[in-house]
């Protein structure tokens, strides 16, 4: 398992907190298969979560 703890945390501090009444939807896309896209996901849904005390939806959705 690869961690982007680091790499997520500079991505949280960029998007700034959400409303406290609304939540966030954030897509991660790639070109390829195999490219890292669900890791990304993953890893930054770990954090959200962790950070916002807040329950956090994933959902994959590979279109191949």
């Amino acid at each position: 398992m690869v961690d982007l703890t680091s790499e997520m945390a500079g991505l949280w501090a960029a998007l700034g907190p959400s409303p406290a009444h609304r939540g966030r939807v954030i897509q991660v896309a790639a070109a390829a298969s195999g490219e890292g896209a669900s890791t990304v996901a993953r890893e930054y849904a770990r954090l959200a979560a962790v950070r916002a005390r807040k329950p956090v939806w994933l959902i994959d959705a590979d279109l191949n």
